[in-house]
C-alpha cells in the first residue's frame, strides 16, 4: 500500500500564488488508484532520456542509471509551492538515501535561472536536472500540455511556462517519484495526477533499503 502525502500549505505562502486565492484544483482530487497511475510501474525499464545541466550539458538519464541506485523526483516548476515543499521533503531524507549509497536526482521543465533560484531557495544539496526538451515526462508517460484556458488562468497567477520553460512549453510533468537500480529496472514508483498529493519519501527509502538486502545477499553467495 503506497502512503501518498498531501501537502498542506494553509500556513506556507510562497509566490506568485497568494493566500486565498489557490491554485485550481484539477477535476480529480482522488489519491490516484495505484492500477491507474500515470507513466512507469514497478518491474519496468526506465528510459534512457536526455536532460540537461544549467549550463547547458547535456545528461543521458542511462548514464545516472549505472551509478544507481537513483532516486528520481519529477517536480512542475519553483513556481509550485506543492512542489517547493515535496523538495524539502527530499533534502530532508538526503542523508538517510546517501547512506543506502543513492543520489537523489530532480528533474524539471523549468529553465537554468528559475532552477538556479530554486536550489538557492531551498538549499538543495542533490542535483537538478532541465527536462529541456520534454523528453523525459514524455518517454516515462508522465507528461502532459496544459489546456489553452488553463494557460490564461495560470497567467493571471502570474505563471506563464512559456517563459518559465526551457523549451518555451506549455508542457509539464504530473509530479512522480522513481527509485531505478543500476540496471534501469524500476524499484519504486509513484505518480498522482493529483498535484497536491506526491510520494512518500519513506517508501523509497523501504526500496532501498530492499536494494541494499539483495547486493548484500548476492556478495555472501559468492
Amino acid at each position: 500500500m503506497k502512503r501518498p502525502i498531501a501537502i498542506a500549505l494553509s500556513t506556507l505562502l510562497i509566490t506568485p500564488f497568494t493566500y486565498g486565492e489557490p491554485e485550481p484544483k484539477p477535476a480529480e482530487t482522488q489519491t490516484t488508484a495505484p492500477a491507474a497511475m500515470p507513466g512507469l510501474h514497478v518491474g519496468e525499464t526506465a528510459p534512457d532520456a536526455q536532460v540537461a545541466r544549467t549550463n547547458g550539458d547535456p545528461v543521458q538519464l542511462g548514464d545516472l542509471y549505472k551509478k544507481g541506485p537513483i532516486v528520481l523526483v519529477f517536480y512542475r516548476g519553483g513556481w509550485c509551492p506543492y512542489c517547493n515543499k515535496a523538495l524539502a521533503g527530499w533534502e530532508e531524507r538526503l542523508a538517510k538515501m546517501s547512506s543506502l549509497g543513492a543520489t537523489i536526482i530532480a528533474v524539471t521543465p523549468d529553465g537554468p535561472k528559475h532552477i538556479e533560484q530554486t536550489v538557492t531557495d531551498q538549499k538543495l544539496r542533490f542535483e537538478v536536472l532541465s527536462d529541456y526538451k520534454g523528453q523525459a515526462a514524455s518517454m516515462f508517460g508522465i507528461g502532459f500540455e496544459m489546456p489553452a484556458e488553463m494557460q490564461e488562468k495560470y497567467k493571471g497567477y502570474g505563471v506563464d511556462l512559456s517563459q518559465r520553460n526551457w523549451n518555451q512549453s506549455w508542457t509539464l510533468p504530473h509530479p512522480a517519484a522513481y527509485v531505478i537500480d543500476r540496471d534501469a529496472k524500476v524499484r519504486y514508483a509513484y505518480c498522482n495526477e493529483d498535484y497536491k498529493v506526491r510520494a512518500d519519501p519513506e517508501e523509497a527509502i523501504e526500496a532501498l533499503e530492499q536494494i541494499v538486502k539483495e547486493r548484500n545477499e548476492a556478495l555472501k553467495k559468492k
